[in-house]
């Protein structure tokens, strides 16, 4: 055998070679690529032109963050995370992204959300940390921690200018447009610059003199793919940007933008080939039929000659787009039988918000420059909707926490058994029997049986009895059910099948227990959340929140949600949903300030509890409308059209609708009681929203709030309550499974202006009415943030 020794030996070592370059092979196909890739991660937070130096972001709103990747890459899927790290809490915004070898050069678009989290008299505490990783495989690629750029102020109007060479539009930084961002109050700058507040009425008021619009470009592929990256935004003016350079997600996310309150000005001209995409076939006031070349007798060009007191001085002819309006559509300036079909500027709604089309292309020269070009944007940007928007008064208030009255409403989507307690004598008798059996009691019967060393048996045995009888008891009144409940606000114009929707859900825990919670339906039904964001409601103080990740997949999903036993957890998100069809109104002026009101409802729900309101107070009730009906109310509606308002009015609940937490009554609620409970309490917050004793926590946070929606035109509106279905509007997964619950839905559609208004109340809707202001004031150099270039 030993002779066999060295033999052995050499066929080893001959062996132990091919295994060994057999291992490496396998090893080197086993391993992930990542070894070799070199990939650098850059990022744009905000809007503008590169990284640093021109971008610019607001604080208090959403924010978008483009996150860029270049260099080597490697193949396979890896996980992108963006960090945000504010005032101790931390929220991490992942998506899973596929990988491929060779140069890089990709961006993924992702929002996350800034707001004051510690609140003063000097307004929140805003320390913010911004990271990104990358991450393949377990092993991380990339990772860069990035500084915020220059901030505009909460009250600057921002203009976001789509042209394909980023520039062209600077006309508008010259001049002071005396606009301020949308739901900021001007009494809210009087602190800060003095003088009188006031809104956008014809000529400056004191504060406006001292406001500033910013002129924003930015890199295509950072336009936000989420509509929430588009908070800071005013007013989007679309040019000669081609949308095919926008991925599905951006052009849907600048749709959702308008539909969400948003204003969209789009550029006509002769190009009429740039208009036939599916987008502009959507979005367009007017269906082009043609281009034509006018010059400057034409019937629309020496109406704004006219109006603006400075002739265009055109050398030749420029180009007007021809088309008829669509169903909704109306002409805001210019003769409405003239070249074009629709005058000169048409706007129709769209959701929330307008769409305007101007028939000429305002990047054409003669227009960019026209002396009276920045007067007539002006009156452009002042067509949005102005009215106050129930949606930003709740999104508002779920920031403020208690501080802003939303307290009741998230105990009552916690529901009756979060917010139940035992009463006073309940908790006297258990503590006294307790402390009874286990000293006197205990003793003295021990004593009598002279068997007193049982006490070392019995107190234990007491303890763990009446700690199991407690346990018991806490469960009969806070149950052993996982509800989240759910309130929805859909806000629309008439007559557009387009709406806008936001939700707030709390969830309640019988156990201590982390949450993987979905938006939207499982499966494909579920793709329309993958661009909806949650965010944690501040429901009483900064040391309430707890950290968060959320996932952007096949749909939208907070991760790993703590919620403590017999506790809750409330966020708030866009709802993104359709009802089928608008609700159509006509409004037909009678005199005085009273209209008659004539509503029909094309959607596919059943309308209950409706009644038309205006801020003057005024309710009348309209009863329940099933889908397809028509009713046309009589009784004269006073019109609210010169006010500005900080609330909005709703019918007084029922007060049935009202229920009290008392552990007295201890019958279960009906689904019905628990949807009464969320309307009651929906009803109570956005009424009591301009008459909470903390409203200075809103009017005076020099850091912003997330909207700052809390001002506006007083409105003039039909509200109604959906009718429940078995297929919520905010529809939920909670760990794989639908989540059990019940939904409350208030349905606010702003009612249109009558076509035959006086003059004094058609100024109201339409700046073209009113007189224009043309000596618009120099716009002086000034702290950075005002206009990007």
């Amino acid at each position: 055998m030993k002779s066999d020794s060295p033999l052995r030996a050499a066929i080893s070592a001959r062996l132990r070679l091919p295994a060994a370059m057999l291992l490496l092979a396998l090893t080197a196909l086993l391993l992930p690529e990542s070894a070799s890739a070199d990939i650098a991660l850059d990022a744009r937070i905000g809007f503008g032109q590169s990284q640093s130096g021109s971008s610019r972001y607001r604080p208090g709103s959403w924010t978008p963050v483009t996150i860029y990747l270049t260099g080597q890459g490697a193949r396979g899927v890896g996980q992108l995370t963006v960090t945000v790290r504010q005032s101790g809490h931390t929220t991490a915004y992942t998506r899973k992204i596929s990988l491929h070898d060779g140069p890089l050069n990709e961006a993924y678009n992702f929002v996350f959300d800034f707001r004051p989290v510690n609140y003063g008299m000097m307004g929140g505490n805003t320390t913010l940390e911004v990271s990104a990783q990358l991450v393949l495989d377990g092993r991380e690629l990339a990772n860069r921690r990035f500084a915020l750029p220059l901030a505009v102020n909460e009250e600057t109007f921002n203009v976001l200018a789509l042209t394909r060479d980023g520039s062209g539009m600077n006309f508008l930084a010259k001049k002071k447009l005396g606009l301020i961002h949308r739901g900021v109050n001007p009494s809210r700058l009087q602190n800060r610059f003095g003088g009188g507040g006031g809104g956008n009425t014809s000529s400056y008021s004191a504060l406006e003199q001292f406001t500033s619009a910013a002129l924003l470009y930015t890199d295509p592929r950072a336009l936000p793919g989420m509509s929430q990256g588009y908070a800071m935004i005013d007013a989007v003016a679309l040019a000669d940007q081609p949308l095919d350079n926008l991925t599905e997600d951006q052009s849907a996310a600048l749709q959702s933008y308008v539909r969400d309150g948003g204003l969209l000005v789009i550029s006509g001209g002769g190009d009429l080939s740039r208009l036939k995409s599916q987008f502009y076939q959507e979005m367009l006031p007017i269906t082009p039929t043609s281009a034509v070349a006018v010059r400057g007798n034409a019937p629309e060009l020496a109406a704004l000659e006219a109006r603006y007191h400075e002739p265009l001085g055109l050398k030749d002819s420029v180009a007007l787009t021809v088309g008829t309006p669509r169903p909704g559509a109306i002409t805001l300036f210019g003769p409405a039988k003239g070249t074009t079909g629709f005058g000169l500027i048409a706007a129709r709604p769209y959701g929330a918000g307008y769409v305007v089309f101007t028939a000429f292309d305002f990047l054409a020269p003669e227009f960019r420059g026209w002396k009276q070009t920045p007067s007539l944007w002006r009156d452009i940007l002042r067509s949005n909707n102005q009215a106050l928007s129930p949606r930003g008064i709740l999104s508002n208030m779920a920031h403020f926490g208690a501080q802003s009255g939303n307290k009741g409403l998230v105990d009552a989507m916690a529901g009756k058994q979060a917010s139940s307690t035992p009463g006073f004598p309940i908790v006297a008798t258990f503590l006294g029997a307790y402390l009874f059996l286990l000293i006197p009691a205990s003793y003295l019967l021990l004593k009598k049986l002279d068997k007193r060393e049982l006490a070392w048996f019995t107190a234990p045995g007491l303890i763990l009895g009446f700690t199991v009888l407690s346990y018991l008891i806490a469960l009969s009144i806070k149950g052993a059910a996982l509800t989240i409940n759910r309130v929805v606000v859909l806000e629309a114009q008439a007559n557009t099948d387009q709406i806008a929707g936001y939700g707030q859900m709390t969830i309640y825990s019988p156990r201590r227990a982390g949450y993987d919670i979905a938006l939207g339906p499982q499966g494909d039904a579920g793709r329309a959340y993958r661009a909806a964001v949650p965010a944690e409601i501040f429901e009483i103080n900064s040391s309430a929140l707890g950290d968060m990740t959320i996932e952007h997949d096949q749909t939208t999903k907070i991760r790993g949600a703590e919620v403590r036993l017999w506790d809750k957890r409330s966020f708030d998100c866009p709802v993104v949903t359709s009802l089928g069809g608008p609700v159509e109104i006509k409004t037909i002026w009678i005199e005085g300030d009273r209209v008659q009101v004539t509503v029909t409802n094309k959607t596919r729900r059943n309308l209950q509890n409706c009644a038309l309101v205006t801020d003057k107070g005024q309710t009348i009730d309209v009863g329940s409308l099933a889908a397809g009906e028509k009713k046309r109310i009589e009784t004269p509606l006073i019109w609210a059209y010169r006010e500005s308002s900080t609330s909005v009015h709703l019918p007084s609940a029922p007060a049935d609708w009202q229920y009290s937490p008392s552990i007295n009554n201890r019958t279960p609620q009906t689904a019905e009681q628990v949807r009464n409970n969320l309307r009651f309490a929906l009803t109570q917050a956005l009424t009591n929203s301009g008459t909470n004793s903390n409203t200075s926590y809103q009017n005076f946070s020099m850091n912003g709030d997330e909207d700052v929606q809390t001002f506006g035109k007083a409105t003039n509106a039909f509200v109604a309550w959906v009718e429940p279905s078995a297929h919520p509007l905010l529809d939920l997964q909670v760990d794989g499974k639908p989540g059990a619950g019940e939904e409350a839905t208030l349905l606010y559609i702003h009612l249109p202006p009558a076509s035959n208004f006086p003059p004094a109340m058609a100024k109201a809707s339409n700046p073209f009415l009113l007189d224009p202001i043309l000596n618009l004031k120099e716009e002086s150099p000034g702290p950075a943030g005002r206009v990007v270039q």
